[in-house]
């Protein structure tokens, strides 16, 4: 066999200035993860466009956001 491979990955950096508005699309927006993270965007002042086939996600997740 041959040598051991070790491979390091350097942590990604998240954008952290975001205080321009931005339009996002959030697919699955209506599943439990994609209505947080829709939520969360428009609490910090984004435009989100919501896109969802409702398989699994469910207009609820949705509502109070409508």
């Amino acid at each position: 066999m041959g040598a051991p491979v070790s491979i390091a990955f350097q942590p990604a950096k998240l954008q952290t200035d975001l205080s321009s508005q931005r339009r996002v699309l959030v697919a699955g927006g209506a599943g439990f993860l994609g209505s947080h993270l829709c939520e969360r965007l428009l609490h910090d002042g984004h435009s989100v466009i919501c896109v969802d086939n409702f398989s699994t996600g469910r207009l609820e997740n949705l509502r109070h956001l409508l």
